[in-house]
């Protein structure tokens, strides 16, 4: 049996044996919360994994896949023009407002 080629450690040793004090039906319970915990804990491995992989894709408005560090150099790029380009917008829009606009008709 694939079970007599590992070590066997204390703590399996006395969970084993307790195994085999329960009735069937226990047995049975407990083999089974054991396999959903073992697939719900696989699950989110799995899922992490996952996440981490897409995490570490960005993909672009032509959706063409990007690494991170592509991702950033381009974000600290848009960031640098986007702040020229603003000083340049609030120099035009330092002008007078005119009268009319903020005047209300029901004068």
């Amino acid at each position: 049996m694939c079970a007599e080629k590992f070590e066997k450690s204390e703590e399996y040793s006395k969970t084993r044996e307790s195994f085999d004090d329960l009735g069937a039906e226990e047995q049975a319970v407990f083999i089974a919360e054991s396999m959903i915990k073992m697939i719900v804990k696989s699950v989110r491995k799995a899922g992490d994994a996952v996440s981490k992989a897409f995490g570490d894709i960005n993909v672009n408005g032509n959706g063409e896949a990007k690494s991170t560090e592509e991702s950033k150099v381009e974000n600290k790029n848009t960031k640098a023009s986007s702040k020229k380009s603003g000083s340049s917008k609030k120099s035009a829009s330092t002008g007078t407002k005119s009268e009319g606009s903020s005047k209300s008709t029901s004068e």
